[in-house]
């Protein structure tokens, strides 16, 4: 028998809640099931309302957290390039801010001779 996702489940459980409903006296030895299964429809329910509304919370939380972060990460860069300014590229005072100095550009290439 193949499994049955979440919805497809709760459908199945709405749909025997409906049809048993109609006529309770044709069915008296199943109403503490269905009395059961009403419950833990009931509550799935609900908790399926909560996890949408969690999910949208978890949706805007992280939009909004990213615009933090992209701000964040511009005024940390201009904090950086202030210390610089103020300090100078080369001053060991930037370690202290966490802002690596200068320490040189990059090691030239030597030249290869063409003739060689």
């Amino acid at each position: 028998m193949p499994r049955r996702n979440h919805a497809d489940t709760i459908e199945v459980w709405r749909r025997i809640l409906d049809s048993t409903d109609e006529d309770p006296k044709e069915y008296p030895e199943l109403k503490p099931a269905r009395t059961k299964l009403a419950k833990v429809y009931k509550r799935v329910a609900e908790l399926r309302a909560r996890q949408a509304r969690l999910t949208a919370a978890k949706q805007a939380a992280t939009r909004e957290m990213q615009v933090l972060l992209e701000e964040g990460s511009k005024t940390a860069n201009l904090l950086r390039v202030g210390l610089r300014l103020h300090h100078g590229n080369r001053s060991p005072k930037l370690i202290q801010h966490g802002v690596p100095p200068f320490r040189g550009g990059r090691p030239r290439k030597k030249k290869t001779d063409p003739q060689g």
